[in-house]
């Protein structure tokens, strides 16, 4: 998916454009924004809330999260048709396939590329707890985060239940946890 992205941002006229939408699908917590932020800093991309004010640029990235759950199913499908006239490059991203009642939506949406995020791999897993854990300054060890990668279910849901026991265990005790208090941390919450 990364280098989808790569593709997808480094477009820079929207008239000889590949694809100039683009959907990522993935779960909660699954790092979309995560993603988004890196290559929004990198392509000065905007994050944008749906409203009948915007004003779009010729050539510039703008991104919409949660488009599953948008309530105004005309005024994303104005927004969309917005875009193409202004020459603006959208991305959107979605915790599941999104799936609209306006005909003219859904028929635009099923034109625009979807990118679902991938089955984690262990290595991925690890990226996501460094990141996870910085975010929340806890120093974890890397031996502890291998560990927790290779062990724990692919599933996001567990990864984050994981990081929060760790969490509040040093919280709870003012240190870091050793390999063995994390593996007995997680064997409890099997």
């Amino acid at each position: 998916m990364h280098g989808f992205l790569e593709k997808f941002f480094a477009q820079e006229e929207f008239s000889s454009a590949q694809f100039p939408a683009l959907i990522i699908n993935g779960p909660i917590a699954s790092g979309k924004t995560h993603l988004l932020n890196i290559f929004a800093q990198k392509s000065g991309a905007r994050f944008l809330q749906l409203n009948s004010e915007i004003i779009l640029q010729e050539d510039h990235f703008y991104i919409f999260e949660n488009i599953d759950q948008i309530k105004d199913e005309e005024l994303l499908f104005h927004l969309i048709n917005k875009a193409f006239v202004a020459k603006s490059y959208l991305i959107f991203s979605s915790t599941e396939k999104p799936q609209f009642k306006l005909k003219d939506l859904q028929s635009r949406i099923k034109n625009i590329v979807n990118i679902e995020i991938e089955n984690l791999q262990p290595s991925s897993i690890e990226m996501l707890l460094v990141n996870r854990f910085g975010r929340k300054q806890l120093n974890i060890s890397s031996r502890i985060t291998n560990f927790i990668a290779t062990t724990i279910a692919r599933d996001y849901s567990r990864i984050n239940q994981a990081v929060e026991l760790i969490e509040k265990f040093c919280f709870d005790y003012k240190k870091s946890p050793t390999l063995k208090e994390v593996g007995e941390l997680l064997l409890l919450r099997s």
